[in-house]
C-alpha cells in the first residue's frame, strides 16, 4: 500500500495565496515563494531572501514533520532555510510543474513511497529520490524539454556531481541498478499522467537515442 500524503503538505489542498511573490530588498526583482519555503535566492542578484510569510501548517507540531518535510521545524540545529539538495530539487520541480497539479501530486506520492523504500538500504537515497522527483518532468514536458529542465535543476540546486550524473543516466534509461528498481517500485502503484514508454527495471524512459 502506498504511503498517504499529509493533507497539510499536499499542494492539491493549497489555496491561491499559498504561492506568492516577494520583492528582493537588494534589486527589486520579484521572487516567487511557496508557503513552506524558508528562503530563496533572487534570480537577478543572488541575494538570499527570507520568506516573510513562512507557514509550515501542521508540520509545526506533527511528530512526523521531519519525515514529511525533510527537516525538523522544531529543532534549532535543523533550520528549514537550509534544506538538503533533494528538498531543493523538489521545490524546483514543483515550480516547473505548477500548471500540472496532477503531476505534482504524482511526484509527492511517489516520493513518500520512495522515502520508505530507501530506509531499507542498498541504494543511494540522493539518486533514488532525485530521479523520483524529476521523472514526471519528462512525462509532462516531453523528452527534450523535460530532460533539459532536469539537468538545469540538478545543476542549480548543486546535487553532488556524481549523484547528478547517475540521476540523469537513470532518467535516460541507461542504468539498471538498485536505485532504478527502487524508482520503478515507487511509481508502480500510480497511473502515469500521460502514456509513456518505460524500459523495464530502469526507472527512466526507454528512449535512448544518444542524447546527452
Amino acid at each position: 500500500m502506498s504511503k498517504t500524503i499529509c493533507p497539510g503538505q499536499d499542494t492539491r489542498f493549497w489555496r491561491p495565496g499559498d504561492i506568492f511573490e516577494v520583492a528582493c530588498a537588494n534589486c527589486g526583482a520579484m521572487v516567487e515563494f511557496w508557503k513552506d519555503e524558508g528562503r530563496r535566492k533572487c534570480p537577478r542578484c543572488g541575494t538570499r531572501i527570507q520568506n516573510p510569510r513562512l507557514s509550515l501548517g501542521c508540520a509545526q507540531w506533527c511528530e512526523h514533520a521531519k519525515e514529511c518535510l525533510g527537516f525538523d521545524p522544531t529543532s534549532q540545529e535543523d533550520e528549514p532555510t537550509e534544506r538538503a539538495a533533494v528538498d531543493r530539487i523538489l521545490d524546483s520541480s514543483r515550480r516547473a510543474l505548477r500548471s500540472r497539479p496532477e503531476l505534482i501530486a504524482r511526484v509527492e506520492a511517489a516520493l513518500a513511497r520512495a522515502k520508505g523504500l530507501v530506509h531499507a538500504g542498498g541504494a543511494d537515497p540522493r539518486v533514488t529520490l532525485a530521479v523520483v522527483i524529476l521523472r514526471p518532468l519528462i512525462e509532462g514536458m516531453g523528452w527534450d524539454e523535460g530532460l533539459e529542465t532536469a539537468k538545469t535543476i540538478l545543476r542549480d540546486e548543486k546535487l553532488d556531481p556524481e549523484a547528478a550524473d547517475r540521476t540523469l543516466e537513470i532518467l535516460r534509461g541507461r542504468e539498471d541498478s538498485a536505485e532504478a528498481r527502487m524508482v520503478e517500485e515507487a511509481f508502480r502503484v500510480q497511473p502515469a499522467a500521460d502514456e509513456i514508454i518505460e524500459a523495464p527495471g530502469t526507472g527512466g524512459l526507454s528512449r535512448d537515442d544518444g542524447r546527452d
